[in-house]
């Protein structure tokens, strides 16, 4: 597994769709903790589940109050944005000495959306406006610029999406709550093929879902054991969890 695709840290939420609270984001003191763990465990990458940061209520996200407290540490990814407002969501990704983030939004969520809507993603995919240090990220359901052919029964890159990513070696899919289509893990597992490392995580939101909330395929063959889950009370307690590839 390429060196990029190492010293990862998945952090991953739970929020209640009916609750107040349910769209807060990170706050400040689980952030600490977080920043805390990630210098202990040497982390380089740092990255979210959605539903990250809601700058209605906790202001501009500063990405050097964690780089200074973890010295490793080389990329932070989030969505920030009001969090209930969710046309406004865009995903950030932070990296060490650079003054400003890579910003980019979801253009699409589902396979039926519109093709100008995919076009615009893989225009910006054949620019490498996501990419850095040979990882990716594809925002939620825009993986689904993969389609499942019922009638073929295979997976099918009309958009010819692998071939933006020949340079990428770690693919990171974060999604607001828990895929419940079992194509997600085929396309996952599909874009994993020719040596990537491909990772999906989730905020928790109910018991019958997944026990863990990530998942990831390398080359082809599913590997989420590999992700050591990190306890730590005070996170668990407030249903912050954390996934940590080494």
């Amino acid at each position: 597994m390429d060196e990029c695709a190492r010293n990862i840290l998945l952090v991953s939420g739970s929020y209640s769709e009916d609750s107040l609270e349910g769209r807060q984001g990170f706050n400040q003191k689980q952030l600490n903790r977080i920043s805390q763990i990630a210098s202990q465990t040497k982390t380089q990458n740092l990255v979210f589940s959605l539903f990250s940061h809601c700058s209605k209520n906790q202001g501009r996200f500063d990405a050097n109050k964690i780089f200074k407290k973890c010295p490793t540490l080389k990329m932070i990814t989030l969505e920030i944005g009001d969090l209930w407002e969710e046309d406004n969501l865009i995903m950030e990704v932070h990296q060490r000495g650079n003054k400003k983030p890579i910003q980019f939004k979801r253009h699409f969520a589902c396979g039926a959306d519109p093709i100008s809507a995919k076009e615009e993603f893989m225009e910006e995919s054949r620019k490498g406006i996501r990419r850095t240090r040979g990882l990716d990220f594809i925002y939620c359901g825009s993986i689904n610029i993969i389609r499942y052919s019922r009638i073929q029964k295979r997976m099918l890159d009309e958009f010819n999406f692998l071939d933006t990513l020949k340079d990428t070696h770690t693919v990171f899919v974060p999604f607001h709550t828990a895929p419940k289509r079992w194509e997600i893990a085929e396309k996952q597992k599909f874009i994993s093929q020719g040596g990537r490392l491909v990772v999906t995580l989730w905020n928790k939101m109910n018991r019958s879902e997944r026990r863990i909330p990530w998942r990831a395929f390398y080359d082809g063959h599913e590997c989420s054991e590999s992700i050591i889950e990190i306890k730590n009370e005070y996170l668990n307690q407030n249903g912050v969890r954390l996934g940590s590839i080494t």
